[in-house]
């Protein structure tokens, strides 16, 4: 019976040290760590599946409050986190869980992508400067908006045409007056500086018929969405000018082709 007790304890410690090496199955870390949003930096809530290499999945979810996460994990192994929500873009990570001979903590935070109403989600400059002609085609921001509509049925955007581009609102100059004493004489004269004359604000039959030109151009491109979320998606053409801007050159960086986050709602509320 002695004999027996004592192989059944040496068996036992055996099992147990095993355990301990690194990277082992047995050893367990717990994973810890906040959701934020990449927009505002704000804690977010989503829905964590995570994977193991197995292809093993379960879900959790991050708190909708402060955004934190836990979940026990095994060390030594690589896991996949799927984030997703219906306000938020489907986000795949992958994470590996560091090797360890004891139980401890490992911290791991991740950012994602929130939708709200009025986020310009894509901004691009599509076209040449005075031109309906699209040159640059945002072909990967329709395939990944194509995937948004899908995982994201609640979702509505809005595609919107501008010619910030082109045309700015004409730069405002104030004269300006100063007025200064000596000590000498303790009189007081005023001295006027030099300003450039204001220039009027660009034509607004050529910034709409510009404007007009591109949304159409604009339909023309994305008419297959259309087909298949006709309800999910609108246009919309922005007459608006770009803020004040004395280099024409500098123009060129704002964008006249933008994606609107135009509806956003939780489908179960």
């Amino acid at each position: 019976m002695r004999l027996v007790v004592l192989t059944l304890v040496l068996f036992s410690i055996t099992l147990s040290t095993k355990a301990q090496l690194p990277g082992n199955g047995n050893v367990q870390i717990v994973v810890k760590g906040v959701i934020t949003d990449e927009f505002t930096g704000e804690p977010c809530e989503a829905t964590i599946t995570i994977k193991d290499k197995n292809g093993k999945k379960f879900k959790i979810k991050s708190n909708s409050k402060d955004g934190t996460y836990e979940q026990v994990l095994t060390a030594g192994e690589t896991y996949e986190f799927t984030f997703l929500n219906f306000d938020v873009l489907k986000k795949v990570e992958t994470l590996y869980i560091e090797s360890s001979t004891k139980y401890t903590e490992q911290k791991a935070d991740f950012t994602v992508k929130k939708l709200r109403e009025g986020l310009h989600l894509y901004a691009k400059d599509i076209f040449p400067a005075g031109s309906a002609d699209i040159t640059n085609s945002p072909d990967e921001i329709l395939k990944e908006l194509d995937e948004i509509l899908v995982y994201n049925r609640s979702a509505k955007f809005e595609f919107i045409a501008t010619s910030h581009d082109t045309y700015a609102t004409a730069p405002k100059v104030v004269e300006q007056t100063k007025s200064t004493k000596t000590k000498k004489t303790k009189q007081k004269t005023k001295a006027t500086f030099p300003t450039l004359k204001q220039q009027p604000d660009p034509d607004a039959g050529l910034v709409k018929a510009l404007v007009d030109s591109r949304m159409i151009a604009i339909q023309n491109l994305t008419g297959s969405f259309m087909k298949r979320n006709k309800h999910r998606l609108s246009y919309r053409p922005d007459y608006s000018l770009a803020e004040p801007c004395t280099d024409a050159t500098k123009l060129a960086q704002n964008p006249d082709f933008i994606i609107e986050v135009s509806e956003i709602k939780n489908a179960f509320e």
